[in-house]
This record gives C-alpha cells, sequence and structure tokens, in this order.
C-alpha cells in the first residue's frame, strides 16, 4: 500500500513537473512574426492583373462588401464582375497582434481562402477569424483579392 502510494506520487509530481517545463513557463499567447509583413491587398481582374489595391500601413481594419447611399465600406466591390453575388457587408479584414485576419460577417455567397502554394481554396465558417499572410488569395464570392 505504501509503496503504491510513493509511485503514485511519484507519477503526479513528474506528470506536475512536466506540465510546467512544457505549458505553464511560457506565455498563454506566443505569436512569432510573420516571415513576411502584409503591405496591401489588390483585387484581381478576370486575367490576373491587378485593378485596385488597398495598403494595409496603419490600417487596422478594413470592410469589404457593396456601399451604397447609407453604408460605406473600405474595399467596395459593387462595380466588380460578378458583383451581384457580393453582400452589402460581406467580410471585414482585421489586424491583431501582427497579423491580419479575415472573417465572413455570414455572407449568402461566402468567403473562400486559397494558402500559398495550395491546389484549392477553403470555405470559411461564417463569423470565424482566419490568419491571412502574403501570397494567400482571398475569394469574396467569386472576386479575388490577393494578399501582398
Amino acid at each position: 500500500m505504501i509503496i503504491g502510494l510513493a509511485v503514485l506520487a511519484i507519477l503526479l509530481f513528474a506528470w506536475l513537473f512536466v506540465e510546467y517545463r512544457f505549458r505553464w513557463s511560457k506565455p498563454l499567447m506566443t505569436h512569432n512574426q510573420p516571415s513576411e509583413i502584409v503591405t496591401s491587398f489588390a483585387l484581381l481582374s478576370l486575367d490576373g492583373e491587378r485593378e485596385q489595391e488597398w495598403y494595409a500601413q496603419g490600417v487596422s481594419s478594413f470592410l469589404i462588401g457593396k456601399g451604397s447611399a447609407n453604408r460605406d465600406v473600405d474595399i467596395e466591390l459593387g462595380d466588380t464582375h460578378h458583383s451581384e453575388y457580393i453582400s452589402s457587408e460581406h467580410a471585414v479584414l482585421n489586424f491583431s497582434l501582427g497579423y491580419w485576419y479575415i472573417e465572413d460577417l455570414d455572407s449568402k455567397h461566402g468567403v473562400g481562402v486559397k494558402k500559398k502554394g495550395a491546389e484549392y481554396a477553403f470555405r470559411l465558417k461564417p463569423s470565424i477569424p482566419y490568419k491571412i499572410e502574403v501570397g494567400d488569395t482571398i475569394y469574396i464570392s467569386k472576386v479575388k483579392i490577393i494578399v501582398l
């Protein structure tokens, strides 16, 4: 009985040591700096050329969608090809802790991201921020925005 308790105490001590050493001794949130800094976002035409560019320096957020007399957006896509698939407030780009994040604002036709070097894009779940980096392509419905 005493040997069993001693073994249990040693195992508990070892577990607590490992937990402290590898989990609790580090900051709760570690943020490595991105390898490349996002400087802008560019709208791509149907043939892949840059049509318009929005610069990220000094900006913390971009609202993406179709503006109207009652509503302003930062990245206006109302006059793009496939604009009929763009919601008035389609998505938002937010800068936080050194990274840019995209979030689908529960748009009807969705937001996708194709990671740099990936073969396919994936569709984002509404209201969940997703980290983006230089070289990624954002799909606002069928409209492409490249992260530069």
